[in-house]
């Protein structure tokens, strides 16, 4: 992690036993960043984030809803999250990452055992000027209690590129970011808001998420169609897909998800509407830029991307 403040711009490298890197585990290890920021920079009031998008561990709805509360818990006022496009490449915060494992391996080279994460922690700790926080498992434990049991899934997650809180709960989030207005939430690129916290209806215990059309679809009201992957799930393992690469559609079958990364075994292109699978099939991995691809079971045929070149038959 990189800090940036006025005056300094320090790194920090979170280290803990936990193998977790869910939103829990992301916000159990920005509390003690941010909690150094408010002792030694004690003006500053609104956050800034800046980070890559995988689905499930910052651009999905528990994240938005941690970083709507816990923010604010610690005295902040704003937070602006915006979501870099795939294939970035590596920044100053990947950077620190490596060096911590490159200090690790010179360390192992020498002779030194580090089989915990502690032992690492105190390996390093006297050998980098990295600032090393040392996360246990009780505290993400602890973070994932402040998780209510429904949450509002916003459609469309995939394509979010920003996301801006000012009100615990509210969330203000658009496709493309924008900085033009750091005093308020400007009107560029359309932004939408939804109150992301669950709500509890008068006479009832239970909370239940706002009804503002930001629901998730299902998939069964899209037969024979194609539909946007706008929820990255374990349900949509082993489900048809179709991935534009290159500008070309390819069908395939998702075959697992790893971090909101999925895992399709795609077809190969010999010829207009002309697929093969291979023997050894090809994996693609991708960040979920692309179509769940749902057959009619009424039909022989289902076409999809007719208007591209390689235009998309399946038969059933």
């Amino acid at each position: 992690m990189l800090l940036c403040t006025p005056d300094c711009t320090p790194t920090f490298c979170a280290l803990s036993p936990s193998m977790k890197h869910d939103p829990p585990a992301i916000w159990a290890q920005l509390e003690p960043v941010l909690q150094f920021l408010k002792e030694n920079h004690a003006r500053i009031q609104k956050l800034f984030f800046i980070s890559d998008g995988p689905t499930m561990q910052y651009r999905g709805k528990k994240n938005f809803y941690l970083l709507s509360t816990i923010p604010f818990q610690m005295g902040f006022t704003a937070v602006n999250w915006s979501f870099l496009e795939a294939g970035h490449g590596k920044g100053p915060a990947d950077g620190v990452g490596a060096t911590m494992k490159r200090t690790a391996d010179s360390q192992v080279a020498r002779g030194t055992d580090i089989p915990t994460a502690k032992a690492l922690y105190d390996t390093l700790l006297p050998l980098t000027k990295v600032k090393l926080l040392y996360v246990e498992g009780d505290q993400i434990n602890r973070v994932s209690t402040l998780l209510p049991k429904e949450l509002t899934t916003i459609k469309g997650t995939l394509s979010i590129h920003q996301v801006i809180c000012t009100t615990p709960g509210t969330i203000h989030y658009r496709v493309l970011s924008c900085f033009c207005n750091r005093e308020a939430i400007c009107p560029c690129f359309h932004p939408s808001s939804t109150n992301i916290a669950p709500q509890v209806l008068p006479g009832t215990s239970e909370p239940t998420a706002p009804e503002d059309g930001s629901h998730s679809t299902s998939s069964s009201g899209c037969e024979g169609t194609l539909c946007p992957v706008d929820d990255v799930t374990k349900d949509l393992v082993g489900k048809w897909c179709v991935i534009t690469y290159d500008d070309d559609p390819y069908p395939g079958i998702i075959e697992d998800i790893d971090e909101g990364a999925l895992e399709d075994k795609v077809m190969h292109y010999i010829g207009r509407n002309r697929f093969f699978a291979a023997t050894r099939g090809q994996d693609l991995v991708h960040s979920g830029q692309g179509r769940h691809l749902n057959p009619s079971t009424r039909k022989r045929h289902t076409e999809a991307c007719p208007d591209q070149p390689k235009s998309v038959h399946s038969s059933t």
